[in-house]
């Protein structure tokens, strides 16, 4: 695995390529390999639960005094041999969130909206061969975004199916200090602890053997607040600080 070092000269040279060539090469790639996680793997998604204790501290701590209770959860219906977070929803609830799933609108280029939906409550059909809740479920608002993907890096960037339907639906969550990129902003200062600007936490759901050296992006892929597979969380790390001068000429 690359180290950080390594990743930000990778992006570099990325960046002066086709990035959406190499996403439809590793959108194929990734693809064909999760389908092998999924069937070589069947305890994962078990496995996975265990560490719905360590999900939820990331959430509370990353909310600070914007966290909601019951905290709702958005998880989502597996498809495509998509590790299947409902064990880890299951033991979220149990643990005090409240749930809820997403609705796939009818018309491209649009965010998701989230229903409220607990284990047992009906589903309908959706597009893609997933389910999702009837129209006439409760929309919400999650704190608490778990998505699926095809690739992650230690970066917590994430290979979607290319849609930007989380993309667009985690913009539209987050407020605007919290909805930038540190790969292209490396210095941005994180707000305080103590007035936290975050509203929406993002988690994204896989196998571990997902993840990549890098994943290509483009200048509006945000990435993820952490990831959990079965072997445990990666959480993305804070951006570097940048330089400060001082009085005796050396940099602090």
């Amino acid at each position: 695995m690359a180290d950080m070092t390594d990743m930000t000269e990778m992006t570099s040279m990325i960046d002066a390529t086709d990035i959406d060539a190499l996403k439809r090469e590793a959108r194929k790639k990734q693809a064909q390999l999760r389908d092998q996680l999924c069937e070589s793997l069947p305890d994962a998604p078990n496995h996975m639960a265990g560490y719905a204790g360590d999900v939820l501290r990331i959430a509370e701590r990353k909310l600070g005094a914007r966290l909601a209770r019951p905290l709702m959860v958005a998880g989502y219906w597996p498809m495509r041999n998509e590790i299947d977070p409902l064990p880890l929803m299951a033991v979220l609830c149990n643990l005090g969130c409240a749930t809820c799933l997403p609705i796939i609108p009818k018309q491209d280029r649009q965010p998701l909206s989230f229903h409220r939906w607990q284990m047992g409550d009906d589903l309908a059909n959706g597009p893609h061969g997933t389910k999702q809740p009837p129209a006439s479920a409760t929309r919400v608002i999650p704190q608490l975004v778990l998505v699926p993907l095809l690739a992650f890096d230690r970066l917590c960037f994430r290979l979607g199916y290319g849609g930007g339907f989380y993309d667009r639906s985690l913009a539209q969550l987050r407020p605007p200090t919290q909805a930038r990129s540190t790969r292209l902003s490396p210095y941005h200062r994180p707000p305080s602890p103590s007035r936290p600007s975050v509203s929406v936490v993002s988690v994204g759901v896989a196998f571990a053997g997902q993840e990549i050296d890098i994943v290509p992006t483009n200048h509006y892929d945000m990435p993820l607040d952490a990831v959990v597979c079965e072997t445990g969380m990666i959480e993305r790390p804070a951006p570097p600080r940048k330089p400060q001068a001082n009085p005796f000429g050396q940099e602090l």
